[in-house]
């Protein structure tokens, strides 16, 4: 159980689990200088991990903190994992799982800086997250949308938002 800003995993730090969220908010990201920039939110049934570092085994880019009080995470450590997939297939299924699901969110984060405008990455994040919005800050969305929270507070003007 973490605590809002509470961090779970620390950029510089080898990360040891993959987390599935129970309940709450998190969410991964760097720090540039004074400035944070949010590479992803994750709610409940989100696997959440610093991915990169969990399978290489080398120091984390990012750090990870929880973004509510209460958020109930459950870890499974890096060297259970590995035993467990020596036991069942079952587990090598599961494991696969989270690493597909944690590919697909940084893939189509990509892809939306490639090939979206700000004010469509943002109806995107809510059209999927729609909590986010109540959930999150504005200054940590706009963030993750690369952009300043002025210029969210424009879009927001603009449009009608869901929800």
């Amino acid at each position: 159980t973490f605590q809002k800003g509470q961090l779970i995993t620390k950029a510089g730090e080898v990360e040891n689990y993959v987390f599935y969220v129970r309940r709450g908010s998190a969410r991964i990201y760097s720090k540039i200088g004074e400035k944070e920039i949010s590479s992803h939110f994750f709610f409940e049934n989100d696997y959440l991990s610093e991915y990169e570092s969990f399978i290489s085994r080398s120091p984390a880019r990012c750090s990870i903190d929880a973004l509510e009080d209460n958020t109930v995470l459950i870890g499974l450590n890096y060297n259970n994992l590995q035993s467990l997939y020596g036991t069942h297939r079952i587990y090598e299924k599961a494991g696969r799982l989270v690493a597909e699901s944690l590919f697909v969110n940084l893939s189509a984060r990509t892809a939306s800086f490639l090939t979206q405008d700000p004010e469509s990455r943002y109806l995107n994040l809510l059209k999927k997250n729609p909590q986010v919005q109540q959930r999150v800050p504005l200054y940590m969305i706009a963030s993750y949308l690369g952009i300043t929270p002025e210029a969210l507070s424009r879009i927001r003007r603009r449009i009608v938002i869901p929800g």
